[in-house]
């Protein structure tokens, strides 16, 4: 008798311990995470000092001057983090150089050369960039910031020419085309039936490419939970009709699964999404630099991520499983998955109180999850290969287990804590 309560109490402790550990390194995670988005938001603090639109002149020694026009912006790209740290969006400099051979500096008449590279130091107001053209190769620029010109050298190393660059800010407010005032972050709303709502945040790029001319492109993120929420899913639009005379705007994309249609004017979108699992979801609304908040009259769509805990009862007469049961999802981001976002988890079923140390416990080996009907279907490896089929109604899930060998074999009933 002694030496059994010696033994209970030398794995309660190490329960216990596990369960510290496993806090800690939660901790850590989180802290971890935390330091990379703040280093991400000083960093963008930083490049918006020099994004923006430069016109000048590029001048070759012993050689032409050319009119060009240089567009410096933001694009966020997520960036992998060793850990357990899911990826964070890290903003870049990027944009392209024109060489113009008309009188506007917005003409389609033009030579242009994409950014593939851009640093800028701040503390030495330094820019330095490395441009790519298919048919006339490498550009390298560098130059210095005098706010508001940028000044300096550029050399071509496939046909073994350089000279100098001076450029001005132009049409420094962000105003006077289409294209400038349509491109950016919007923050808002997405609606759905039974007066729900989830965030979304959407990035529209814009760029001029004969005989097209203007170019619109973007990526929306569905958010789940709060604004900040790391569970959404992303979906990329390459090519966004919009009709800059009516502001029809519409993202469709025959890879998504959704559809967005709508208009735009005075830096707001507002219109209708689709899904094509389940047809038209509701209205949406999204303005350009919003971080929205609550909707007064409408509740939340919740994130999937989360422990749950519920009953267990049987339902075939050769089944005897435990009648408590707890499930833990985590969700990520995976830049392999469609819509950049994995599901992992595991189920345990308690013998006793869930205070207890007493339960059996069975990682999922898959997991199945429609963000849009909200069914989810979940697999255990292992011994007893159960699979768990459900409904996820906000804070709570209803289904199903099944087992290989029996089918059918228990109602599960499980709320998020």
């Amino acid at each position: 008798m002694v030496t059994y309560r010696i033994l209970r109490l030398g794995l309660i402790a190490l329960s216990f311990l596990y369960a510290g550990c496993a806090k800690n390194s939660m901790s850590d995670r989180d802290v971890r995470l935390s330091q990379l988005t703040n280093a991400a938001e000083i960093k963008r603090k930083e490049l918006n000092v020099v994004v923006g639109r430069y016109h000048g002149l590029l001048t070759q020694a012993g050689g032409p001057t050319q009119s060009v026009f240089l567009n410096l912006e933001i694009k966020d790209i997520p960036t992998p983090v060793e850990g357990q740290v899911d990826p964070v969006m890290t903003p870049i400099l990027t944009g392209y150089l024109r060489f113009n051979f008309a009188s506007d500096g917005d003409s389609s008449e033009y030579i242009g050369f994409a950014i593939q590279k851009a640093e800028f130091d701040p503390i030495r107001e330094k820019v330095d960039l490395v441009l790519n053209h298919a048919d006339y190769k490498e550009l390298i620029i560098s130059m210095e910031r005098k706010d508001p010109s940028l000044k300096g050298t550029w050399t071509a190393p496939s046909v073994a020419a350089s000279g100098a660059i001076e450029l001005q800010r132009t049409n420094e407010s962000g105003s006077g085309t289409a294209a400038e005032e349509l491109r950016g972050e919007y923050g808002g709303t997405l609606f759905r039936e039974g007066n729900y709502y989830q965030y979304g945040h959407l990035t529209l790029q814009t760029s001029f490419q004969p005989p097209e001319g203007l170019k619109v492109s973007g990526t929306i993120r569905l958010i789940f939970g709060e604004w900040n929420s790391a569970e959404y899913l992303t979906y990329r639009f390459d090519q966004v009709q919009f009709n800059p005379v009516s502001g029809q705007i519409v993202f469709k994309n025959s890879s998504a699964d959704v559809l967005l249609t709508g208009l735009w004017g005075q830096g707001e979108i507002t219109g209708e999404w689709y899904s094509n699992y389940t047809g038209k979801m509701g209205k949406f609304r999204l303005k350009k630099n919003l971080t929205p908040s609550a909707e007064p009259t409408g509740t939340l769509f919740e994130a999937l991520r989360g422990t749950y805990q519920g009953s267990v009862t049987n339902t075939n007469p050769s089944s005897n499983l435990p009648e408590r049961a707890m499930v833990s999802f985590v969700t990520s981001q995976d830049l392999t998955q469609t819509n950049g976002i994995s599901v992992t988890g595991n189920l345990r079923l308690y013998l006793g109180p869930f205070e207890s140390t007493e339960y059996v416990e069975m990682p999922f080996s898959e997991i199945q999850y429609n963000f849009f009907t909200r069914k989810i279907v979940a697999k255990t490896s292992g011994e007893y290969k159960l699979t768990f089929k459900g409904d996820v109604n906000l804070k709570n899930i209803q289904g199903k287990l099944f087992a290989d060998a029996l089918g059918e074999v228990a109602d599960v009933e499980i709320k998020k804590l």
